[in-house]
C-alpha cells in the first residue's frame, strides 16, 4: 500500500503486487494496455450490464469475471471497482468517485460510481466512466470530474466532447442532456481516499463551492429507497473547498 500526502488528506493506493491483481494482469493481457482509453474500453466490454448482479460490487475483478461467465450482470459500482483493479494491476493510480445531478429531496437521484485515473502522459487526473465507456475532452485534453462540472456550470458543457470507446464516437452537448453519463450528472462529486480493501469505509472528499455549499446531496427515488440526505453525511464525507486537496500531483 502506497500513500500520497496532500495537505491535510492522505490518499492510499493498493499495490500492483496484490496476488489477484497479478492474476488479472495476466488473464486480460493488461501488459499490452498503453493508456486509459484502452483500459476504459476493455473494462466496458468485460462485464455485461444489467440489474441482476450475482456478487457484491466490492468483489475483486477476478471474481467479477467468473460471475460474468455464470451469467451475472453488473452495474456502475462493479464497473468502477473493476476499472480500479485493472488500472492498479498495471501500476496506474486510480480511485473511485461518486457523482450525482442537482436535485431536491423528493426528486429522482442519478447517483453513479465512476473513476479517476492519473495520466502520466497528460500529468493530470482523468475521469473515466467504464459503464458508459466514456470520458470527456476539451481541445483534445482529457478532463477530470471537477473540470467536467466546471464546464457544465459555465455553459452547459458546450465547449467539451464526450468520447465513447477508443474514439469510436464524439458527443457534443448543449446543456439539456440528462442521464448517468452526461455532464449534468457531475454537480455532486465525492472522492474516495483509499482504493484498497478499506475503500468503502474510507473518508470521502465532498467538493463544495458557491454552487452547492448551501444545498444537500440526497439519495432515494423509484426503487431506490425513501428519500433522505446522503448517508455519508453521517461521518464519512469530508467537505473540501480547495481543488488542490482533491487533486494531488502524482510524482
Amino acid at each position: 500500500m502506497e500513500t500520497t500526502n496532500n495537505k491535510q488528506v492522505q490518499f492510499k493506493w493498493e499495490s500492483a503486487n496484490r496476488p489477484d491483481l497479478v492474476v488479472l494482469k495476466e488473464k486480460l493481457n493488461l501488459e499490452n494496455v498503453e493508456d486509459f482509453l484502452e483500459l476504459k474500453d476493455l473494462v466496458h466490454k468485460s462485464l455485461p450490464f444489467g440489474n441482476n448482479p450475482k456478487i457484491d460490487a466490492s468483489s475483486d475483478a477476478i471474481t467479477m469475471l467468473d460471475a460474468a461467465v455464470d451469467g451475472g450482470e453488473f452495474y456502475c459500482s462493479h464497473y468502477s471497482k473493476f476499472l480500479m483493479d485493472a488500472a492498479t494491476a498495471i501500476g496506474m493510480k486510480a480511485r473511485k468517485i461518486i457523482i450525482d445531478t442537482k436535485h431536491g429531496l423528493n426528486d429522482e437521484e442519478m447517483h453513479h460510481s465512476i473513476d479517476e485515473i492519473w495520466s502520466p502522459k497528460h500529468k493530470k487526473w482523468v475521469v473515466v466512466d467504464a459503464m458508459g465507456d466514456i470520458h470527456f475532452e476539451k481541445d483534445g485534453i482529457p478532463l477530470s470530474a471537477l473540470e467536467v462540472r466546471t464546464e457544465y456550470l459555465k455553459n452547459g458543457a458546450r465547449d467539451i466532447e464526450g468520447v465513447i470507446g477508443k474514439n469510436k464516437e464524439r458527443i457534443k452537448y448543449n446543456g439539456t442532456e440528462k442521464g448517468f453519463h452526461t455532464p449534468s450528472n457531475y454537480f455532486w462529486i465525492g472522492v474516495y481516499t483509499d482504493n484498497g480493501k478499506n475503500m468503502l469505509s474510507s473518508p470521502v472528499l465532498l467538493f463544495v463551492d458557491e454552487f452547492n455549499k448551501n444545498d444537500k446531496w440526497y439519495r432515494g427515488g423509484v426503487n431506490k429507497g425513501e428519500p433522505s440526505e446522503h448517508p455519508m453525511y453521517q461521518g464519512q464525507f469530508v467537505r473540501v473547498e480547495d481543488k488542490k486537496v482533491i487533486y494531488p500531483e502524482i510524482k
